[in-house]
């Protein structure tokens, strides 16, 4: 029930967040920038204090956010105007939590094991542990490497990562998800067996409670919903 309270509100809050701009033009004609907020309350109970705000940049970049209670949902990404610039698109950097891409330079060394070093974007976080799948076979990372001996022939591997807290300790808010993945690596040169593995984006602890893309509308609903006002606070 409760989340699908927060989804509603979230849903609710991308749609209407841009009212404001409607209300002195029918169509997005001057600067939309800035940071828009809508400070609302909760039912379960109503002590509950939930805020949801979303930044739209002059680059083109946005971050979102929703809080209240046991969830928290983080966004970022760009955003666009429609056509007839009656829409606003926001789309996340990161579309897939089990396909995140990743760079890889391959190497071929004189050592007869297979090395692999991580720019590992968490190492401050220790409740979060990487695995390295290797066709189809985890290895536990040692924080930002790992070490095979053998000359086994490597086909593809991918990155693992995910949070390992202990029995006794309680996430609040809930993390949105426990696992995510890199996208698939294919190895190029059989040769190889010396590889540096980095993230193409950029990662930190937020990436757990990642939410997807949104879309917002313009001309539909009123600036009000609910009594839950959206009102922009700062401009850029």
């Amino acid at each position: 029930m409760i989340k699908s309270y927060n989804r509603n509100h979230l849903l609710t809050f991308i749609l209407l967040l841009l009212q404001i701009v409607q209300l002195n033009s029918c169509h997005i004609q001057q600067n939309v920038a800035g940071i828009y907020t809508a400070p609302i309350h909760g039912r379960y109970p109503n002590t509950i204090p939930v805020t949801n705000y979303i930044e739209l940049k002059n680059d083109g970049t946005f971050y979102y956010q929703f809080k209240g209670g046991f969830i928290e949902k983080i966004s970022y990404g760009k955003w666009e105007k429609g056509m007839n610039n009656k829409r606003i698109y926001v789309k996340s950097t990161i579309t897939y939590l089990n396909n995140i891409p990743i760079s890889v330079k391959e190497t071929e060394s004189n050592n007869d094991h297979y090395v692999f070093i991580f720019d590992n974007p968490l190492r401050s976080n220790t409740e979060v542990k990487w695995m390295l799948n290797i066709d189809g076979k985890n290895y536990q990372l040692n924080t930002d490497s790992l070490i095979l001996k053998g000359s086994t022939k490597m086909c593809k591997f991918y990155l693992e990562g995910y949070l390992s807290y202990p029995d006794n300790v309680s996430l609040i808010p809930f993390p949105l998800q426990d696992r995510i993945r890199s996208e698939i690596y294919k190895v190029k040169d059989e040769k190889s067996n010396l590889y540096h593995i980095s993230f193409t984006h950029s990662i930190d602890y937020s990436i757990f409670y990642k939410s997807f893309d949104i879309l917002i509308s313009f001309g539909t609903y009123p600036a009000t919903y609910s009594n839950y006002r959206v009102r922009r606070v700062i401009a850029c």
